[in-house]
């Protein structure tokens, strides 16, 4: 019901957020990935997904599964939670994009801007690669995992 000529400015909009809470792993009982994922659920397809994203800053060698429990996370195998989130700073362009064409229209033109913030999936799977996430949890929140798509940039740990 608003009218549209107050979305188009970046002064009234400065940007958008999506965010989801995603459980952590206990650091403590959290076992390894690689050696555990085929026993442990994880879908075969979400796996050879996750390691087009693997990189020298995220190796694949990082990534933890819930463990069995522990005294310090009171034997749930999961010590919390942590956000995994999108943040698009706005811009006229932008905005007008998303006036004339839909939501959906203007986060895939923001998409393949060179100057875009990683998706909220991607810094998911960044919190997976760190060791920080079960990937089902992920899938549980977001959906399956996606091969990483090459015109991406690449992340780094200040994405993290």
């Amino acid at each position: 019901g608003i009218d549209g000529f107050y979305l188009q400015d970046p002064k009234m909009l400065s940007s958008l957020i999506a965010q989801r809470l995603v459980k952590t792993l206990c650091p403590y009982c959290s076992i390894p990935a690689e050696s555990h994922w085929r026993e442990e659920g994880v879908d075969r397809e979400d796996w050879e997904n996750l390691k087009t994203w693997a990189t020298e800053d995220f190796p694949l060698e990082s990534v933890r599964l819930k463990g069995p429990g522990c005294s310090h996370c009171n034997g749930t195998g999961i010590q919390g939670r942590t956000v995994v989130s999108q943040v698009i700073p706005t811009d006229e362009e932008l905005l007008v994009h998303m006036v004339e064409s839909g939501p959906m229209s203007a986060r895939r033109m923001y998409l393949s801007r060179s100057d875009a913030e990683l998706p909220m999936e991607a810094h998911a799977i960044l919190k997976i690669l760190s060791g920080k996430v079960d990937p089902r949890f992920s899938v549980e929140m977001l959906g399956p995992i996606d091969r990483r798509p090459e015109s991406l940039r690449i992340a780094t740990t200040e994405d993290l």
